[in-house]
C-alpha cells in the first residue's frame, strides 16, 4: 500500500501526495474502475494507482471482482 499526505497549496486547492506524485484529491482514482482513492487504501503499480481490489488483482493476489459489489 502507498503512503499519502494531504495538503493545501494556494491557488491549487487540496492536494494529495502519493508515491511521489502531487495530485488533486479528486484526481486520485483507480486506473481500472475509476473509483476515488482519496480516503481509502490504494496501490501504485507500473506508474498507475489502483483501488485495493484491483491492486491485489493486478498483483495476482485476489479474484477478479467489482469493488462496488464487495462487502
Amino acid at each position: 500500500m502507498v503512503q499519502r499526505q494531504i495538503f493545501a497549496l494556494p491557488g491549487r486547492g487540496v492536494m494529495c501526495r502519493a508515491a511521489g506524485h502531487d495530485l488533486h484529491g479528486d484526481c486520485l482514482s483507480c486506473a481500472t474502475c475509476g473509483s476515488s482513492l482519496r480516503n481509502v487504501g490504494h496501490h501504485f503499480i507500473e506508474d498507475k494507482f489502483y483501488c485495493e481490489v484491483h491492486g491485489r488483482q493486478k498483483k495476482g493476489l485476489g479474484p477478479a471482482m467489482d469493488p462496488n459489489l464487495a462487502a
